[in-house]
């Protein structure tokens, strides 16, 4: 198990450092990583498949689930060029 040791107020300020979210998991039914990196404007990557790739799908880049190569592609897309994410 994973446990969060520092305040969740700093979790903005990590993701206003980042530049993108990856969250790899193919069987957890849905991350709220998810959720908040989209919630700063962050371009997230996660499988074509679980929760995250239902609930946000279109508003994310999905990867072919267990193909590093595919992830490998979407990872260099997402940092070449500009990403704006419009949500409906």
């Amino acid at each position: 198990m994973i446990c969060w040791k520092d305040s969740f107020l700093a979790l903005p300020k990590l993701y206003e450092s980042s530049s993108i979210l990856v969250h790899t998991s193919s069987y957890e039914p849905f991350g709220f990583c998810v959720l908040e990196a989209m919630g700063m404007g962050l371009p997230v990557i996660v499988p074509k498949c679980g929760g995250a790739y239902e609930i946000a799908g279109s508003a994310t880049i999905g990867f072919k689930p267990h193909d590093a190569m595919d992830l490998a592609e979407k990872l260099l897309h997402a940092s070449e060029i500009p990403i704006i994410i419009v949500f409906p």
